[in-house]
């Protein structure tokens, strides 16, 4: 009922007997900074077959936008039936996990990480800050997927593709007080999948630019 009172369409929504909605416990420091605890519950045992009931919506789209917060096979049958239909796809690769699928990153046309999340699934040891290792890490990334957005915080972002690998450098606005930083990331994918439906002719470091503005608009 809370999500038809968005408009927020269920008809593809299933439950499960055994397992709990998922859930996570979000913890915010007094600098706004935030470490979240996730238990995946019923989000790790959604099916393929589940997945392909909403094949006629997903072939539908403009673009389908995945995080991984669900097993990966149901998030590769809901790609591949994207890439069938000639859909674009934005995947999120948080939580992040050194074990990913080779074919996610097959089927994914814009991969979008932070330098945790960079580094977790490149298998680095070290952490990825200076800009030499994020540009680096970015080459590797994109012998995966055709084109990568790593976010970066308060520093901004940085984009690139294989048409136009120079990394492109986009610093966000300071924020002017910073409260809570959860779901910062979740605004910059949802506003990147925004633009890249309603305004297909920006730029991508364009995109990520006004994506920045209102992940900052949000902590």
């Amino acid at each position: 009922e809370a999500l038809e009172k968005e408009s927020i369409d269920t008809k593809y929504l299933f439950t499960d007997p055994n397992e709990p909605t998922g859930v996570a416990q979000i913890m915010v420091e007094s600098s706004g900074q935030n470490m979240i605890i996730v238990v995946p519950g019923s989000n790790m045992t959604l099916t393929r077959q589940e997945v392909c009931e909403a094949k006629p919506v997903i072939g539908k789209a403009s673009l389908m936008t995945f995080g991984l917060e669900g097993n990966q096979d149901a998030v590769i049958a809901a790609m591949e039936i994207a890439k069938k239909s000639n859909v674009k796809t934005l995947t999120n690769a948080a939580p992040a996990r050194t074990d990913l699928d080779p074919r996610i990153y097959q089927l994914t046309d814009i991969l979008c990480v932070n330098e945790t999340e960079a580094q977790i699934i490149l298998g680095q040891e070290n952490v990825i800050e200076a800009e030499e290792a994020i540009e680096d890490a970015m080459q590797q990334l994109l012998k995966k997927c055709h084109s990568v957005v790593v976010t970066l915080g308060a520093k901004g972002a940085v984009c690139a593709s294989r048409n136009e690998p120079k990394p492109v450098w986009v610093k966000a606005e300071k924020a002017t007080k910073v409260v809570d930083t959860t779901g910062a990331g979740d605004a910059f994918v949802g506003s990147m999948s925004y633009y890249l439906v309603n305004h297909p002719g920006l730029k991508l470091s364009d995109i990520v630019e006004r994506s920045c503005k209102v992940a900052t608009v949000t902590v």
